[in-house]
Parts: C-alpha cells; structure tokens; sequence
C-alpha cells in the first residue's frame, strides 16, 4: 500500500521559511503605513503651525488610467508654505516629514528658523527651493544647505549671510536662481558665485558691490537676470554684462548713465528694464526704442520726470510700464494713449488720483493694475470698473472703503484683487467674496 504525504508537510520541513515570510509582509505592511501616514502627520502639523502644502500636477492632460505610467518625480510639485509663522529650528527637527514629498519649495520667510534648524533639511534629496528671507540665518547655516543635491532657488534677503557664506554655495551643481538683496554680500563673494555653472537669476539689489565684482560673473553662460538696482556699479561694468547675451532682465545700478543705457542696448534679447535709482534721465529714455525686444520698463527717481514718458512711445513692443515716486502725477498718464499693447501698469507711491482714473478707464489693453500706496479713493474705483480686461487689481495701503464694494462687484473678469490695508470692513469683503467667486481675495 503506498504511503500517503500528509498535507502541507512542508511547512514542518520549512519553518525558517514561513518566519521569514511573515516578517518580510510584516516589514512591508510597515514600511508602507509609515510611507502613507509620514507625509499625513507632517502635513496636520504644517497646518497647525499656520502654514500650508499645495500641490500641482503637470501631468494633468493624462488620461486617469495612464497615470500610472506617468513619471510622477516629475510632474507633482510640493509647495510647503510656512512664511510667517512661528516656526522654529524645534519644529524642523520634530517634523521630517516633508523627506516624502516630491520636488519641494521650502518657504520658511520671516520664521524664527536659525542656522541649527537648517541642519534639519541637510541632505534632502527632494527640496528644490528653499526661502530663508527675513530669518537669522547666517554663514553657518549654508553649510546644510550645500548638501542639497537638486537644490535650485535660495532666497537669502535680508539675512546675515555674508562672503565667507557664498564660499559654501561654490560649485552649487543645480542652483540657479539665488536672491541676496539687502545683506552684507561685497565683490569678494562674487568669485564664489562665478563657479556656479547654472547661474540664471541673481539678485544683488542694496549690496555693496562694484564694476569690480562684475568681472567674476562675466563667464556664467546661462545668466538671464540681474538685479543691480542701489548698488555702486556703473558704467565701467558695461563690457562684462554685455557679455551676459541670454540676459532679459536687468535693474541698473546707481552710477549707470545715459550713455551706459545706450551702449547695453546692444544686449539682443532683454525684455525687462529696471531704472529706478540710477543716473538715467529723460533724454536718456530716447535709447529705450534700441532694445529689439523690450517690453516692460521701471523708471523712479530723482532724474526722472513725466516729461521724459512721451520717449515711451517709440518702444511698439512695450506691455508693461512701473512708474514708481511721488513725481508721477495723473498728468503721467496722458500719455498711455500711445501705448496701444499696454496690458500692465503699476503705480506705487504715486500722486495719481481719482482723476488720473478716469483716464486709465480709456486704456481697455490693460489686465493688470498696481496702485499700492495710491491717492485713490472710491470714486476712483468706480472708474476701473469699466475696463473690461481687467483680472488683477492692486489697491493695498490705499483710502479705499466699502463704499467701493458695489464698483468691485461690477469686475466680473476679476481673478484677484488685493485689499491689504484699506478701511474695507469684514462685511464688505465677505460681499465681495459672493459677488466674485471666482475672484481671490487678498485682505
């Protein structure tokens, strides 16, 4: 009689086997609960703290059932916005979650974050920007920073961050967008910056750098943008920006005259002017019409008047024009009329008033509008009401009040409007938000 095997004898001939199985499924079980609740907590605490996490899909045009064959590393960003609170280096330490979010912008502005909390992001492999503006951070804390493989935009402004710190950002594979306006940076830390391969977008504005520092950014080939607004250079540094031929964004510095602004106008490809501050005057501004492809100027300060914007004209490119200063008057925009692609226009700090409104209401180009720090009231208002294309509207620090919310409910094409500072009462924005849904509020 043959003998029979008993059922499933071999798991009494295996028993290793089966112990390992279960503790690889209990590992897994694990590892996949800390991967689902890691980003959970970090998000609750993110939002405790008085901050937010927004994502944005790219890949949103694929069809749900290819999704996942979509390289997700690559189409999901994570902002994690925690400006203003009362963060802490305590904080960044306890909650690291953010390690499983993917392609992260770090905003951390005006935190009580320290050099010790920024050892906490050290070695992140996901964080693509980081904005420290307006924190403690010093030298020290650059070194953390520096062991961020993919990190892309640092936002230094108004820190403690000096030369000896750059020299930890020398080399920075990936970094290209690096703001260090109104800190202590000389020409001394602009040799660490030349060895930055990817260099695009800087910003220099209120340091105290030279003609001399120029030199040391002459040869980064992807420079873009360069912000030189209040700094000492001039016209003596004309010869290496030129060199910048990819250049679309430049703000002059305070010794840059009108024969400077002639000579760069032989950069090919710059879009964006800033000559608020430099030595730049209203005969000047007869050079802009050079510049092949100009299309948005800023002029402010002491040289130049509303009698130098009739040189506006000959630039047929031009959509957008900052005026910034009390020197500008409702008399300054008499002259958009010559403007015909108009579609932005800021105006902060100016004289304009209510009846510089009613002629803004004829420029039915315009889109966005800037009145930070204006003389207009509620009257004025009413008068941009009627532009038809209007979809942002800025009025902060402004005598607007809630007389003004029947004229806002009017801009149905409206898809933001910013209030900050105005006498509008919490009644009147809780109308507004119904009359304009699809409107963002600022207040």
């Amino acid at each position: 009689m043959q003998d029979k095997t008993p059922r499933h004898s071999w798991l009494r001939r295996h028993p290793y086997l089966i112990t390992a199985t279960i503790v690889l499924l209990f590992v897994l079980v694990a590892w996949g609960w800390i991967w689902i609740t890691g980003p959970r907590r970090f998000i609750a605490a993110v939002e405790q703290a008085g901050g937010t996490v927004q994502f944005q899909e790219f890949n949103t045009t694929v069809p749900l059932w290819a999704r996942a064959f979509v390289n997700r590393e690559n189409s999901v960003f994570t902002t994690i916005d925690l400006s203003g609170s009362q963060v802490d280096d305590n904080w960044l330490r306890r909650n690291q979650g953010f390690r499983k979010l993917l392609n992260v912008t770090f905003d951390l502005k005006k935190t009580n974050v320290t050099d010790v909390g920024l050892a906490a992001l050290a070695g992140a492999e996901n964080v693509d920007d980081v904005m420290l503006v307006e924190t403690a951070v010093t030298d020290a804390g650059l070194v953390h920073l520096r062991t961020m493989p993919r990190l892309n935009r640092l936002a230094l402004s108004k820190t403690g961050v000096t030369d000896a710190g750059l020299a930890h950002l020398s080399g920075a594979p990936r970094l290209q967008w690096l703001w260090l306006d109104d800190t202590r940076v000389t020409d001394a830390g602009l040799v660490h910056l030349g060895t930055i391969p990817y260099m695009g977008i800087l910003d220099l504005q209120r340091t105290a750098v030279t003609d001399a520092g120029m030199k040391h950014l002459a040869n980064l080939p992807q420079m873009m943008a360069l912000m030189l607004n209040e700094t000492e250079v001039g016209d003596a540094a004309i010869a290496d920006i030129l060199k910048h031929k990819d250049l679309h964004t430049l703000g002059l510095g305070r010794n840059m005259t009108d024969d400077g602004l002639q000579k760069l106008t032989a950069l090919p490809n710059l879009v964006h002017l800033k000559l608020q501050h430099s030595r730049v005057t209203d005969a000047g501004l007869q050079h802009l019409s050079a510049f092949p492809k100009l299309a948005h100027v800023e002029l402010g300060g002491d040289l130049i008047t509303e009698q130098g914007l009739t040189n506006l004209a000959e630039i047929n490119s031009l959509n957008g024009l900052y005026l910034h200063g009390p020197q500008f008057t409702d008399a300054a925009l008499e002259t958009l009329d010559s403007l015909p692609s108009l579609k932005l226009l800021v105006l902060n700090n100016t004289s304009v008033t209510d009846a510089g409104m009613k002629v803004l209401a004829s420029e039915t180009t315009l889109t966005w509008v800037n009145l930070k720090k204006s003389l207009v009231t509620d009257d004025g208002v009413e008068h941009l009401a009627t532009l038809p294309k209007l979809q942002v509207l800025y009025l902060e620090d402004s005598p607007i009040t809630d007389a003004a919310v029947p004229y806002f409910s009017r801009m149905r094409s409206l898809a933001a409007l910013h209030l900050r500072e105005t006498q509008i009462s919490a009644a009147g924005i809780e109308t507004l938000r119904r009359e304009l849904p699809g409107c963002e509020i600022h207040y």
